[in-house]
């Protein structure tokens, strides 16, 4: 009975370091207290479904940018909220690049609802699609607008590459001069239509003389 304690204790979890620490570089830079705020943090979404390597990569990515501690505890527990929100439209054990996409689009303002549409109809190629979304809003064509015209396209059946190059003609013909919503229209004629979605570039300028 007297070697019950010590068998017990050998079956208790390894300490973090000794399995290998991915918060090292973090130690390195913060303060103990520091580190077990931010610990705390991804330890609490962890529990909630998020990935640990997600959070860890912030955490990493601030002490590597020399950032103070408080700025990434903040930043960190807002990335998490983020994630949380995410796992929740996706569901617990999603692969953690497409959390990290849906969290990004949502915090910018996609529509959860479109999200979750889109992730169940292409669950392979919906990361695919909400960049193109994030591309139309960076371009400034309007939300609705552009989450309307990559869900019209995914529906008719474009692969996700072909989506995300419609995102790409909008902003080479805005850069040409077009305003966002003539460039969207445009597009979507020719996908109704039947016709390319990506019209033709201008004739190159004929030198004169």
């Amino acid at each position: 009975m007297a070697l019950l304690p010590l068998a017990v204790a050998s079956l208790s979890p390894t300490p973090l370091r000794a399995q290998g620490d991915d918060l090292a570089r973090v130690r390195a830079e913060y303060d103990s207290v520091a580190v077990s705020r931010i610990e705390a943090l991804i330890q609490a979404a962890e529990a909630d479904g998020v990935p640990r390597s997600l959070l860890v990569e912030k955490a990493v990515e601030g002490a590597a940018k020399g950032m103070g501690a408080p700025v990434v505890i903040d930043g960190i527990r807002t990335w998490a909220k983020e994630l949380r929100d995410a796992v929740r439209i996706l569901g617990r054990g999603a692969e953690p690049a497409g959390l990290a996409k849906v969290a990004e689009s949502v915090s910018h303002g996609v529509d959860r609802g479109v999200v979750r549409r889109l992730a169940g109809d292409h669950p392979v190629e919906y990361p695919i699609m909400l960049q193109a979304i994030e591309d139309l809003l960076h371009a400034g064509v309007e939300l609705e607008a552009a989450q309307g015209m990559v869900a019209e396209a995914a529906a008719r059946g474009l692969p996700g590459q072909d989506v995300l190059t419609i995102s790409a003609t909008v902003r080479r013909l805005v850069r040409e001069g077009r305003s966002p919503i003539e460039a969207t229209n445009s597009i979507r004629r020719n996908l109704r239509a039947g016709r390319s979605v990506i019209p033709p570039p201008p004739p190159p300028l004929l030198p004169l003389g």
